[in-house]
């Protein structure tokens, strides 16, 4: 098991959704933080169950464990979660 500051061992293209929440991946942490591509806010459930919105830069890093990206709020787009 690794700890939370060692560098990503695997990614996940997220596609956002109002109804199927983020893939988990055996094996896996989850998704330990999350990249966009094109700058847009994106509204989160994070891993202890907390719902907000973070507004992303492009080439922005969110260092945020997320169970879901849901597509209501959300308009970056390119988002990769970092396992």
């Amino acid at each position: 098991m690794s700890a939370n500051n060692d560098p990503a061992t695997g990614v996940i293209n997220i596609t956002p959704s109002d109804t199927v929440p983020i893939p988990q991946t055996p094996g896996s942490q989850g998704v330990r933080s999350f990249y966009v591509n094109v700058a847009g806010n994106v509204t989160y459930q994070s891993g202890n169950g907390v719902t907000a919105v973070f507004p992303a830069a492009a080439g922005q890093i969110i260092p945020i464990k997320l169970a879901w990206v849901y597509a209501t709020g959300t308009t970056a787009t390119g988002i990769v979660g970092l396992l």
